[in-house]
C-alpha cells in the first residue's frame, strides 16, 4: 500500500516535471498531440448540429470537454490520483490550443483537412480578434501553467492525506 502511494506521488510529479518540460521548452510530444487531436476532431462531429460557428470552435471544445468529464468524475469520486492525471490531461490540452490559437494569422501548421481550413482564423477572424491571435494562445499557455500547478498542489494533497493530514 505505502509503495503504491509512492509510485502515484513519482508519478504525479513525473507529470508535473513533463509539463514544465513542454511549456518551457515549446515542444510538442506526439503521443499527447495524438490524443488531443482525436477529441479535437470528434468535437467537430459532436458540435456540427449547431451551426458553422459552433461546428469550429467544436474542435477546441472536444478537446477541452473530455479531460473536463474525467476531472469530474474523479472529483466526485474523491479520487486525487485520477483528478491530477485529468487535470494534467488538461493542461495538455490547453497547451495545444495555445499553439493552435498562435498559429491563426501564420497558418503555418500542418492541418489535418489541408491549407484553408484553418479552426482559429476563421474564428477570430468572425470574432475580429484576428490581430490578438499570439495574446490569446498566451492565454491557453496561462491556463496550462495554472493547471500545472494545480496537478502539483493535487501531489501535495495526496502525500499530506497520505501522513494523516487533512486539507480542504
Amino acid at each position: 500500500m505505502k509503495s503504491e502511494r509512492t509510485l502515484t506521488l513519482l508519478g504525479i510529479g513525473g507529470l508535473v516535471l513533463f509539463n514544465f518540460w513542454f511549456l518551457f521548452t515549446d515542444a510538442q510530444p506526439w503521443i499527447i498531440n495524438s490524443i488531443n487531436i482525436l477529441f479535437h476532431e470528434a468535437g467537430h462531429w459532436i458540435f456540427f448540429i449547431f451551426g458553422q460557428f459552433l461546428y469550429v470552435l467544436g474542435g477546441t471544445l472536444g478537446e477541452i470537454l473530455m479531460p473536463t468529464i474525467f476531472i469530474i468524475s474523479f472529483w466526485m469520486k474523491d479520487n486525487i490520483p485520477g483528478q491530477a492525471f485529468s487535470w494534467w490531461w488538461l493542461s495538455t490540452a490547453f497547451y495545444s490550443v495555445s499553439i493552435y490559437v498562435s498559429d491563426a494569422r501564420a497558418q503555418r501548421l500542418e492541418l489535418i483537412g489541408g491549407p484553408g481550413g484553418h479552426d482559429w482564423f476563421y474564428l477570430l477572424g468572425q470574432t475580429r480578434l484576428l490581430d490578438y491571435d499570439i495574446f490569446i494562445g498566451r492565454i491557453f499557455v496561462f491556463l496550462s501553467l495554472l493547471a500545472t500547478l494545480y496537478v502539483a498542489w493535487l501531489g501535495y494533497r495526496y502525500w499530506q492525506l497520505g501522513k494523516g493530514k487533512i486539507i480542504s
